[in-house]
């Protein structure tokens, strides 16, 4: 089955998603996560799968190839930085350590 695909509606952000941060694009009933940590690709049905518990992104690789590039595309023409780990020691402080209860 083809999936159509309208202009995409884009609502990207670095956000918390079980421990993960992730970019996230939606087209038409699609939604394509990316997680930043390890690169996982998954690819949701909204209309059909509103609990996102059927990770389509291997039944679709087209449609997950296509929005995964419009992600990047948006990214690159906006000049977004991605994120690097924080490094111990490379420029950035280290957060204080909290007290102990007494």
């Amino acid at each position: 089955m083809a999936a159509s695909i309208t202009k995409p509606q884009i609502l990207i952000s670095l956000h918390r998603r079980e421990c993960d941060f992730c970019r996230v694009i939606r087209s038409g009933n699609y939604k394509l996560l990316e997680f930043l940590e390890d690169g996982k690709i998954e690819l949701y049905n909204l209309i059909e799968d509103v609990g996102e518990k059927n990770n389509l992104a291997s039944q679709m690789p087209d449609l997950k190839k296509e929005l995964h590039d419009k992600l990047n595309a948006w990214r690159n023409d906006i000049k977004a930085p991605m994120p690097s780990k924080n490094i111990k020691g490379a420029n950035t402080p280290e957060l204080p350590k909290k007290k102990k209860k007494q």
